[in-house]
């Protein structure tokens, strides 16, 4: 992660805007464990991004964008979602992702049914639709994201489109161990700290 602070990328980084998107990465890369991480790591990571916003190392703060900067080659390292990544490379193989040294935050969207919910069998059969080997394959190939279903990985292997074929092997969507064993999820942010965490990061941000 500290690469992103080498001088000849001044002007060049940007930075995800949104306050969960970006601070655990950026925790990591002063070495913090995210799983426990405390008010002081916060406000390190706030200190460390206002000295590089006021000096220009940081290009500017941005949502989905980025990846247009990455395309133009305004941008030459910034932090990333792997799928954006991957659908880059289908015009240009010469963009990475890179899992930093430190580590990176591990991401998930949970498919979850209310407590209360009036209609939970068709919400388990749509859960159970997804998760079909065959299904899964086909919403891999289409979002390029990590993959939760394993045998989707087979279904992808056998098809005939070479490049659907080479999905399979692709470590964005069925990571092997090693990179796995690099990736952690972050303590949630608490509601109490949600609010004044946000109010700082909103700031340096310029919201």
């Amino acid at each position: 992660m500290k690469d992103l602070w080498a001088s000849d990328l001044k002007g060049r980084v940007p930075l995800l805007s949104g306050l969960d998107e970006a601070f655990a990465l950026l925790m990591q890369g002063n070495g913090v464990d995210i799983t426990q991480w405390t008010a002081d790591d916060f406000d390190e990571v706030c200190d460390q991004v206002e000295k590089y916003v006021r000096n220009g190392q940081i290009r500017r703060f941005t949502g989905n964008d980025y990846t247009k900067d990455l395309v133009t080659g305004g941008v030459l390292a910034c932090q990333a979602y792997s799928g954006d990544v991957i659908q880059l490379q289908a015009d240009n193989p010469d963009i990475r992702f890179v899992v930093p040294e430190e580590g990176a935050e591990l991401w998930s969207d949970s498919l979850m049914i209310p407590d209360r919910a009036l209609h939970k069998t068709s919400a388990e059969r749509l859960i159970d639709y997804y998760s079909a080997p065959e299904v899964a394959a086909k919403l891999a190939a289409w979002v390029n994201y990590v993959c939760p279903v394993p045998a989707a990985q087979d279904v992808l292997a056998a098809s005939k489109d070479e490049d659907t074929a080479a999905l399979a092997e692709n470590l964005l969507i069925f990571p092997g161990a090693q990179m796995r064993e690099r990736r952690v999820i972050a303590r949630d942010i608490t509601s109490k700290e949600r609010v004044e965490d946000a109010k700082r990061w909103n700031v340096i941000v310029g919201w």
